[in-house]
């Protein structure tokens, strides 16, 4: 490895390591493709685990970066707040843990464990940062690149989800910034798309280059937005937008940029039915956890069954209706236990500690067990395991295509044990040690029909999809037939044309045309450059989208990208997205 120490590298799938730089020829397992065959998503099945917690940084994965700061007057509750306490020694640290939480061996591990797919959150810092952001700036990118180094070696594809946005696109702690949504929401939330829209772009620039799209072969543009705030048109305007961006810089067909992904919303799949037909290469991403449904009792056996009578239907249809669909986060958690897993001080369901969702000063749910057990791995037993075993393969049978969240966690200072991993069930690494996820991913095929079967229940409905995707889904089509998008639903509900009418919902929404806005810039005026590795021979010959990009209009008054929520406009902000004289 870089600082010379050595493993060995073990892998019983018949995996192929090659480390000739710019090599494609690595292979993670006998049954997946070298990086330099496409992938097919019509035949194979995404067998993946999500890198969270490593260049963003989350509470739960790494509780020990937190804790120091649980008693400042600014606790550290997101790592807005967390680089704010860390101040001078903010480089120092987190390039630390950047450096030693996931390094050559995880990727040797992941492709040994049978995994075939890597998806890596990336904040929008590791690109830009504005005045008044704390974050750390661009070294997180430099990471990154070594992912994709150690990813090429060992033949494994890459999934990058553009995991935090300028506003925050939910409120949440893994958004940068716990609090208000300021993406397509507030005073700012149009100023944050057109941003946002400027780092998928440089992104997409990236990633079409071809030494680099072999090995990040899906981008995934904007992890879990809120659509309960932003709204549903906004949304699907803004996904528009993102889809134009990206297929402006990367040409139609595939081998021409990334296959797009876009969530759900956390509003199900069947509201995407029908959205962008025709579209070039669009995948449809959602997230499934059983750890925050209603907290219950339910022994193992019955928890099992659940993935396959909830999900298992919805996958098929939705590859039917849309085209490739996937799972880019679920856990064998069955509950939602765990330090810090509902955000720093927000307790449990489980335990009837957490505020409900509807009213955040109210009391929690009502208790149903304590906590202690689920989060001492090492006192479970061999029934316990093998019934979390038996939840995962019913998870990876009902998705099909997936990505586990989370490949590893840290140790917390306040554990009875400090060096013992935190937050145990939703380590996929420390389950492979511990035998409570499976050590063949591929043993999932056909569980969800048997595990009925044994357990004398009806087989889940399955909707019945046994053909393969439509040219234009993957980009395996004439390319004169790719990328005609039928716009007749886009026109009719109002969200074909970007920024959308309206931002927000409710009594919160606001007219898009009088909030401050970004215009479009000269030349390569705001540009968002990124950096990276090229082979000698390699040559830029331009970009097929040669629009400006997104900048702000000299002389007009913006709100702060992070206070635009509930603010009023101001008197010389600029509305018009034709730059002014």
């Amino acid at each position: 490895m870089e600082d010379g120490s050595e493993f060995i590298y073990r892998n019983d799938f018949g995996g192929i390591w090659n480390s000739t730089p710019f090599s494609t020829s690595a292979v993670a397992q006998a049954d997946t493709p070298p990086l330099s065959e496409p992938w097919d998503y019509s035949a194979q099945r995404i067998y993946g685990v999500n890198l969270g917690g490593w260049l963003t940084l989350e509470p739960f994965i790494t509780p020990a970066l937190f804790e120091p700061f649980l008693n400042a007057s600014t606790p550290a509750v997101d790592e807005w707040t967390l680089s704010e306490n860390l101040g001078d020694r903010l480089a120092e640290v987190v390039e630390h843990h950047y450096a030693t939480f996931i390094t050559e061996q995880d990727f040797a591990r992941i492709a040994g464990a049978g995994l075939n797919w890597a998806r890596i959150a990336v904040p929008f810092w590791a690109l830009e940062v504005r005045e008044g952001e704390p974050f750390l700036a661009y070294v997180s990118w430099k990471y990154f690149l070594k992912a994709m180094g150690w990813a090429r070696k060992y033949g494994i594809r890459i999934n990058l989800d553009l995991h935090t946005v300028p506003g925050s696109q939910n409120g949440w702690n893994h958004s940068g910034k716990y609090g208000p949504v300021g993406f397509l929401n507030g005073v700012m939330g149009v100023a944050n798309a057109q941003r946002t829209l400027n780092l998928i772009r440089s992104l997409t620039e990236f990633l079409t280059l071809p030494e680099n799209a072999e090995v990040v072969p899906m981008f995934s543009v904007l992890n879990e937005p809120f659509m309960e705030t932003i709204g549903s048109f906004s949304l699907k305007s803004f996904y528009f937008e993102a889809y134009r961006t990206v297929r402006a810089v990367s040409g139609l067909g595939e081998g021409h940029g990334p296959m797009i992904t876009f969530h759900d919303g956390f509003k199900g799949t069947a509201r995407w039915y029908g959205f962008l037909p025709g579209s070039d290469r669009v995948a449809l991403d959602s997230h499934r956890y059983l750890a925050f449904r209603d907290p219950n009792l339910d022994p193992m056996d019955l928890q099992a069954l659940k993935p396959c009578a909830n999900w298992a239907t919805d996958f098929n249809r939705t590859m039917a209706q849309v085209g490739v669909a996937m799972t880019g986060e679920w856990s064998v958690a069955v509950n939602d236990c765990g330090r810090f897993l509902n955000g720093v001080g927000l307790g449990t369901r489980f335990e009837g500690t957490f505020p409900s969702a509807s009213d955040p000063n109210g009391p929690g749910a009502s208790p149903v067990g304590g906590c202690e057990k689920w989060e001492d791995f090492m006192s479970w037993d061999e029934e316990l395991k093998e019934g979390l075993k038996q939840v995962a393969l019913a998870h990876m049978d009902a998705f099909q295509n997936w990505f586990y969240w989370t490949w590893k966690t840290s140790p917390s200072l306040l554990s009875p044990n400090p060096s013992l991993p935190s937050n145990p069930i939703w380590s996929y690494s420390l389950g492979l040690e511990h035998g409570y996820i499976p050590s063949n991913p591929r043993a999932s095929l056909g569980f969800c029909d048997a595990n009925a079967k044994a357990h004398e229940v009806p087989p889940p409905k399955r909707f019945r999809f046994n053909r393969p995707l439509y040219d234009w889904q993957t980009g395996r089509g004439p390319i004169e037939e790719l990328g005609k998008i039928n716009t007749t639903r886009a026109d009719a509900e109002g969200w074909s044309a970007f920024p959308p009418e309206w931002v927000g919902r409710g009594e919160a929404r606001l007219r898009s045309e009088e909030l401050p806005r970004l215009v479009r810039g000269e030349g390569k005026e705001g540009a968002v450059e990124v950096i990276g590795p090229r082979p000698s021979d390699a040559v830029d010959e331009g970009w097929r989208d040669q629009e400006g990009w997104w900048v702000e209009q000299k002389g007009c008054d913006y709100s702060s990208p992070w206070g635009g929520v509930g603010a009023e406009v101001l008197r010389g902000a600029c509305t018009s997205l034709v730059r002014e004289s």
